[in-house]
Protein backbone atom coordinates (compact mmCIF):
# COMPACT_ATOMS: atom_id res chain seq x y z
CA UNK A 1 0.00 0.00 0.00
CA UNK A 2 1.41 3.41 -0.96
CA UNK A 3 1.75 6.40 1.29
CA UNK A 4 -0.76 8.15 -0.96
CA UNK A 5 -3.34 5.41 -0.44
CA UNK A 6 -2.73 5.39 3.30
CA UNK A 7 -3.01 9.16 3.65
CA UNK A 8 -5.83 9.24 1.11
CA UNK A 9 -7.78 6.64 3.08
CA UNK A 10 -7.14 8.49 6.35
CA UNK A 11 -8.20 11.75 4.82
CA UNK A 12 -11.45 10.23 3.56
CA UNK A 13 -12.18 8.76 7.03
CA UNK A 14 -11.45 12.13 8.61
CA UNK A 15 -13.79 13.89 6.17
CA UNK A 16 -16.54 11.35 6.81
CA UNK A 17 -16.11 11.65 10.57
CA UNK A 18 -16.09 15.42 10.31
CA UNK A 19 -19.26 15.35 8.24
CA UNK A 20 -21.00 12.98 10.67
CA UNK A 21 -19.88 15.12 13.62
CA UNK A 22 -21.21 18.26 11.93
CA UNK A 23 -24.54 16.57 11.20
CA UNK A 24 -24.75 15.25 14.76
CA UNK A 25 -24.03 18.71 16.13
CA UNK A 26 -26.69 20.20 13.85
CA UNK A 27 -29.29 17.67 15.03
CA UNK A 28 -28.26 18.20 18.66
CA UNK A 29 -28.58 21.96 18.37
CA UNK A 30 -31.90 21.57 16.62
CA UNK A 31 -33.17 19.24 19.32
CA UNK A 32 -31.99 21.61 22.06
CA UNK A 33 -33.63 24.57 20.38
CA UNK A 34 -36.85 22.62 19.96
CA UNK A 35 -36.80 21.52 23.59
CA UNK A 36 -36.01 24.97 24.93
CA UNK A 37 -38.25 26.89 22.54
CA UNK A 38 -41.48 25.81 24.22
CA UNK A 39 -42.07 27.56 27.49
CA UNK A 40 -44.42 26.29 30.20
CA UNK A 41 -46.59 29.18 29.07
CA UNK A 42 -46.93 27.53 25.65
CA UNK A 43 -47.63 24.15 27.24
CA UNK A 44 -50.34 25.60 29.50
CA UNK A 45 -52.06 27.28 26.58
CA UNK A 46 -51.83 24.17 24.39
CA UNK A 47 -53.15 22.00 27.22
CA UNK A 48 -55.85 24.49 28.13
CA UNK A 49 -55.16 23.86 31.83
CA UNK A 50 -52.97 25.53 34.46
CA UNK A 51 -51.87 22.80 36.88
CA UNK A 52 -51.13 23.98 40.43
CA UNK A 53 -49.57 21.90 43.20
CA UNK A 54 -52.27 21.34 45.82
CA UNK A 55 -50.15 21.99 48.91
CA UNK A 56 -52.03 23.31 51.95
CA UNK A 57 -50.98 26.36 53.95
CA UNK A 58 -53.64 28.27 55.85
CA UNK A 59 -55.04 30.68 54.89
CA UNK A 60 -53.26 30.99 51.54
CA UNK A 61 -54.39 27.64 50.22
CA UNK A 62 -56.88 25.31 51.90
CA UNK A 63 -58.76 22.17 50.91
CA UNK A 64 -62.32 21.18 51.80
CA UNK A 65 -63.23 17.54 52.59
CA UNK A 66 -64.78 17.43 49.12
CA UNK A 67 -61.34 18.11 47.64
CA UNK A 68 -62.18 21.65 46.54
CA UNK A 69 -59.42 24.20 47.10
CA UNK A 70 -60.06 27.69 48.41
CA UNK A 71 -58.16 30.62 49.90
CA UNK A 72 -56.13 33.58 48.72
CA UNK A 73 -54.00 31.60 46.26
CA UNK A 74 -56.83 29.67 44.56
CA UNK A 75 -58.71 32.95 44.03
CA UNK A 76 -55.62 34.70 42.71
CA UNK A 77 -54.65 31.79 40.46
CA UNK A 78 -58.19 31.51 39.09
CA UNK A 79 -57.83 35.11 37.92
CA UNK A 80 -54.46 34.23 36.38
CA UNK A 81 -55.96 31.22 34.58
CA UNK A 82 -58.79 33.43 33.31
CA UNK A 83 -56.23 35.91 31.96
CA UNK A 84 -54.49 33.06 30.12
CA UNK A 85 -57.80 31.71 28.85
CA UNK A 86 -57.35 28.30 30.47
CA UNK A 87 -58.89 26.21 33.26
CA UNK A 88 -57.38 25.97 36.74
CA UNK A 89 -56.61 22.51 38.11
CA UNK A 90 -55.20 21.70 41.55
CA UNK A 91 -53.15 18.51 41.67
CA UNK A 92 -52.99 16.81 45.07
CA UNK A 93 -49.49 17.36 46.48
CA UNK A 94 -47.52 17.43 49.72
CA UNK A 95 -44.78 19.78 50.79
CA UNK A 96 -42.27 16.94 50.54
CA UNK A 97 -42.96 16.55 46.81
CA UNK A 98 -43.75 20.14 45.82
CA UNK A 99 -40.37 21.07 44.35
CA UNK A 100 -39.66 17.62 42.89
CA UNK A 101 -43.04 17.59 41.14
CA UNK A 102 -42.25 20.91 39.56
CA UNK A 103 -38.93 19.68 38.16
CA UNK A 104 -40.58 16.54 36.73
CA UNK A 105 -43.48 18.43 35.17
CA UNK A 106 -46.31 17.17 37.40
CA UNK A 107 -47.53 20.75 37.81
CA UNK A 108 -46.75 24.14 36.33
CA UNK A 109 -46.56 26.17 39.50
CA UNK A 110 -46.20 25.74 43.27
CA UNK A 111 -47.87 28.37 45.47
CA UNK A 112 -46.87 29.64 48.92
CA UNK A 113 -43.18 28.71 48.72
CA UNK A 114 -40.54 30.42 50.85
CA UNK A 115 -37.70 31.53 48.61
CA UNK A 116 -34.50 29.89 49.87
CA UNK A 117 -31.01 29.56 48.37
CA UNK A 118 -31.36 25.76 48.41
CA UNK A 119 -34.61 25.81 46.47
CA UNK A 120 -33.18 28.31 43.99
CA UNK A 121 -30.63 25.69 42.98
CA UNK A 122 -33.45 23.52 41.59
CA UNK A 123 -36.22 25.93 40.59
CA UNK A 124 -36.92 29.57 39.82
CA UNK A 125 -39.35 31.90 41.56
CA UNK A 126 -41.82 34.55 40.56
CA UNK A 127 -41.81 37.99 42.09
CA UNK A 128 -42.54 37.83 45.82
CA UNK A 129 -46.22 38.28 46.62
CA UNK A 130 -46.09 38.04 50.43
CA UNK A 131 -43.45 38.53 53.11
CA UNK A 132 -43.59 36.32 56.19
CA UNK A 133 -41.46 37.23 59.14
CA UNK A 134 -41.25 37.88 62.85
CA UNK A 135 -42.82 40.86 64.60
CA UNK A 136 -41.86 42.02 68.08
CA UNK A 137 -45.02 41.88 70.22
CA UNK A 138 -45.46 43.59 73.60
CA UNK A 139 -48.34 44.86 75.70
CA UNK A 140 -49.80 48.13 74.54
CA UNK A 141 -49.08 49.81 77.90
CA UNK A 142 -45.45 48.62 78.05
CA UNK A 143 -43.56 51.90 78.44
CA UNK A 144 -40.06 50.44 78.52
CA UNK A 145 -40.28 49.00 75.00
CA UNK A 146 -41.02 51.62 72.36
CA UNK A 147 -38.89 50.25 69.53
CA UNK A 148 -37.19 47.07 68.34
CA UNK A 149 -33.91 48.28 69.83
CA UNK A 150 -35.43 48.74 73.31
CA UNK A 151 -36.07 44.99 73.58
CA UNK A 152 -32.44 43.92 73.18
CA UNK A 153 -31.48 44.21 76.84
CA UNK A 154 -31.20 41.64 79.63
CA UNK A 155 -34.07 43.19 81.60
CA UNK A 156 -36.51 42.19 78.84
CA UNK A 157 -37.78 38.60 78.97
CA UNK A 158 -39.01 36.79 75.86
CA UNK A 159 -41.38 33.83 75.78
CA UNK A 160 -40.40 31.42 72.99
CA UNK A 161 -41.54 28.08 71.62
CA UNK A 162 -38.47 25.87 71.94
CA UNK A 163 -37.18 24.86 68.52
CA UNK A 164 -39.64 27.06 66.67
CA UNK A 165 -39.04 29.63 63.95
CA UNK A 166 -40.04 32.45 66.32
CA UNK A 167 -37.42 31.30 68.84
CA UNK A 168 -34.73 31.47 66.16
CA UNK A 169 -35.81 34.98 65.20
CA UNK A 170 -36.09 36.16 68.81
CA UNK A 171 -32.62 34.95 69.79
CA UNK A 172 -31.02 36.28 66.63
CA UNK A 173 -32.71 39.70 66.84
CA UNK A 174 -32.43 40.04 70.62
CA UNK A 175 -29.28 38.21 71.76
CA UNK A 176 -28.90 40.35 74.90
CA UNK A 177 -32.44 39.71 76.17
CA UNK A 178 -33.48 36.98 78.60
CA UNK A 179 -35.21 34.04 76.91
CA UNK A 180 -37.72 31.60 78.44
CA UNK A 181 -38.21 28.60 76.14
CA UNK A 182 -41.34 26.47 76.35
CA UNK A 183 -41.57 23.03 74.75
CA UNK A 184 -44.76 22.32 72.80
CA UNK A 185 -46.25 25.72 73.67
CA UNK A 186 -48.92 27.23 71.44
CA UNK A 187 -49.09 30.81 70.21
CA UNK A 188 -52.03 31.37 72.58
CA UNK A 189 -49.90 30.24 75.52
CA UNK A 190 -47.07 32.59 74.56
CA UNK A 191 -49.56 35.44 74.28
CA UNK A 192 -50.87 34.65 77.78
CA UNK A 193 -47.30 34.75 79.14
CA UNK A 194 -47.05 38.33 77.90
CA UNK A 195 -50.58 39.31 79.00
CA UNK A 196 -49.97 37.94 82.52
CA UNK A 197 -46.68 39.83 82.82
CA UNK A 198 -44.57 36.67 83.11
CA UNK A 199 -42.80 37.73 79.93
CA UNK A 200 -42.28 41.17 78.42
CA UNK A 201 -42.35 40.17 74.78
CA UNK A 202 -42.68 37.46 72.19
CA UNK A 203 -42.11 37.14 68.46
CA UNK A 204 -45.05 36.13 66.26
CA UNK A 205 -45.14 35.74 62.50
CA UNK A 206 -46.90 38.25 60.31
CA UNK A 207 -49.33 38.36 58.66
CA UNK A 208 -50.90 35.06 59.74
CA UNK A 209 -50.41 34.74 63.51
CA UNK A 210 -50.31 38.50 64.08
CA UNK A 211 -53.69 38.90 62.33
CA UNK A 212 -55.15 36.17 64.53
CA UNK A 213 -53.62 37.64 67.69
CA UNK A 214 -54.93 41.14 66.96
CA UNK A 215 -58.40 39.72 66.35
CA UNK A 216 -58.45 37.61 69.52
CA UNK A 217 -57.00 40.33 71.74
CA UNK A 218 -58.03 43.72 70.30
CA UNK A 219 -56.23 46.77 71.73
CA UNK A 220 -54.00 44.54 73.86
CA UNK A 221 -50.68 44.51 71.98
CA UNK A 222 -48.43 46.80 70.02
CA UNK A 223 -46.16 45.55 67.27
CA UNK A 224 -42.72 46.50 65.95
CA UNK A 225 -41.79 47.48 63.29
CA UNK A 226 -45.59 47.33 62.83
CA UNK A 227 -48.42 44.81 62.48
CA UNK A 228 -47.80 44.17 58.78
CA UNK A 229 -44.03 44.66 58.57
CA UNK A 230 -41.69 41.91 59.79
CA UNK A 231 -38.23 42.50 61.17
CA UNK A 232 -35.42 41.85 58.72
CA UNK A 233 -34.32 38.72 60.59
CA UNK A 234 -34.73 35.28 58.98
CA UNK A 235 -37.52 36.55 56.71
CA UNK A 236 -39.51 34.27 54.43
CA UNK A 237 -40.30 35.92 51.09
CA UNK A 238 -43.20 33.96 49.59
CA UNK A 239 -43.44 33.44 45.84
CA UNK A 240 -44.61 30.95 43.22
CA UNK A 241 -42.15 28.17 42.43
CA UNK A 242 -41.51 27.80 38.69
CA UNK A 243 -39.54 25.65 36.28
CA UNK A 244 -35.83 26.42 36.24
CA UNK A 245 -34.57 28.53 33.35
CA UNK A 246 -37.97 29.36 31.83
CA UNK A 247 -37.66 33.14 31.56
CA UNK A 248 -40.86 33.64 29.58
CA UNK A 249 -42.96 31.80 32.17
CA UNK A 250 -41.34 33.64 35.08
CA UNK A 251 -41.91 37.03 33.44
CA UNK A 252 -45.56 36.19 32.71
CA UNK A 253 -46.31 35.10 36.28
CA UNK A 254 -44.40 38.02 37.80
CA UNK A 255 -46.14 40.56 35.57
CA UNK A 256 -49.51 39.23 36.75
CA UNK A 257 -48.45 39.53 40.41
CA UNK A 258 -47.23 43.10 39.90
CA UNK A 259 -50.55 44.02 38.30
CA UNK A 260 -52.49 42.65 41.27
CA UNK A 261 -50.20 44.43 43.73
CA UNK A 262 -50.56 47.77 41.97
CA UNK A 263 -54.34 47.49 41.73
CA UNK A 264 -54.68 46.70 45.44
CA UNK A 265 -56.49 43.44 44.65
CA UNK A 266 -53.74 41.33 46.22
CA UNK A 267 -53.97 43.16 49.54
CA UNK A 268 -57.76 42.87 49.42
CA UNK A 269 -57.41 39.09 49.14
CA UNK A 270 -55.08 38.96 52.12
CA UNK A 271 -57.43 41.15 54.15
CA UNK A 272 -60.27 38.75 53.31
CA UNK A 273 -58.46 35.57 54.36
CA UNK A 274 -56.17 36.73 57.18
CA UNK A 275 -58.91 36.28 59.78
CA UNK A 276 -59.66 33.74 62.50
CA UNK A 277 -62.41 32.27 60.35
CA UNK A 278 -59.92 30.98 57.79
CA UNK A 279 -56.71 30.72 59.83
CA UNK A 280 -58.22 28.39 62.43
CA UNK A 281 -61.03 26.78 60.43
CA UNK A 282 -60.83 22.98 60.29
Amino acid sequence: MTLHSIFGSSRRRFLRLSMFAALAATFAVGATNTASAESVLDEVKERGVLRVAGVVYRPLQMRKPSGEYYGADPELLQQFADDLGVKLEHVNAGWDTAVAGLTTGKWDLVPALCVTPKRKEAIDFSETYLMLGGVLTVLKDNDKIKSVEDANVSSVTFANVAGGWSEQIAKKAFPNATHKDFGQATDDQLALEVISGKADAAVFDTPVTISLLAEKHPDTFKFYPDKNTPMDVLPCPVAYGLKKGDTEWEETVSAFIRKKKESGELQDLFNKYMTAKFITEE
